[in-house]
């Protein structure tokens, strides 16, 4: 320390924390014996297959539903106490749909934690980029973003079945490809 100058104890640095250690969408959570999380199969996009047909006059058309877990770890850092978690989800047209808030409590260490898990059943009546946002007493800390989209439709000649003894079935090459499998031209030469 430089000559004549005294470090003051009322100066500290500022207070640091709660920190993200995760969050992240999933299939599911497991909780272990030894108390420790594993997220399985952690998902940012879900496709959906095209319907088939248009529905008939009047049918009612269920949405898809995403099944799924979002999971939250935090790390107490500087800020130990209770604090209050809530969950936003917007989907792309605008529509935000509040989760019920959860009280997380991080405990008097700086490696401490803890962990809140939402079990999800979302409607997916639009497609295009949802986010959910989290928020901790009112202070947002992160956006997780969920992508929904639907699968490129497949043409009808490729979910065509042939009945066994049919032409097509007895032209099977050696490599036990059938040529009914393989592109045609629209046109003949």
């Amino acid at each position: 320390m430089a000559k004549g100058k005294v470090a003051s104890p009322a100066r500290r640095r500022p207070r640091r924390g709660p920190y993200i250690a995760v969050a992240t969408l999933c299939e599911r959570v497991l909780n272990e014996s030894d108390n420790v999380q594993s997220a399985i199969r952690i998902v940012d996009q879900v496709t959906l297959e095209p319907l088939s047909a248009s529905p008939p006059p009047g049918a009612t058309v269920l949405p898809a539903i995403f099944h799924g877990a979002l999971l939250i770890m935090l790390k107490t850092g500087d800020a130990p106490g209770r604090y209050m978690i809530t969950i936003e989800a917007e989907a792309p047209s605008g529509k935000r749909v509040p989760f019920n808030p959860t009280p997380v409590e991080l405990p008097d260490k700086p490696n401490g934690g803890a962990s809140v898990v939402f079990q999800l059943a979302i409607a997916l009546t639009e497609t295009g980029l949802f986010r959910f946002n989290v928020r901790l007493d009112g202070r947002l800390l992160t956006v997780i973003p969920l992508l929904v989209q639907f699968a490129a439709a497949r043409p009808i000649e490729s979910i065509v079945v042939e009945p066994p003894g049919s032409p097509r079935q007895r032209s099977r090459r050696a490599d036990g490809a059938s040529r009914a499998t393989r592109p045609r031209s629209s046109s003949r030469q």
